[in-house]
């Protein structure tokens, strides 16, 4: 029963890894690939209330 629970144990993956393995990439490539993501939308809004802002 230990062993079992143990096995089941390994196997399990976190979300990010099944996904990182499922799109063929490390699991540092992903995170970097969101918060890049993360990073432009940002930018968007800092760009869309500056806009806002400056009457264009």
């Amino acid at each position: 029963m230990a062993r079992a629970i143990a096995q089941e144990e390994k196997t399990r993956e976190s979300l990010v890894e099944s996904l990182a393995q499922k799109l063929d990439l490390s699991v540092t490539d992903l995170w970097i690939l969101a918060l890049t993501a993360i990073s432009l939308g940002i930018l968007y809004g800092i760009g869309e209330v500056a806009a806002r802002l400056g009457g264009v």
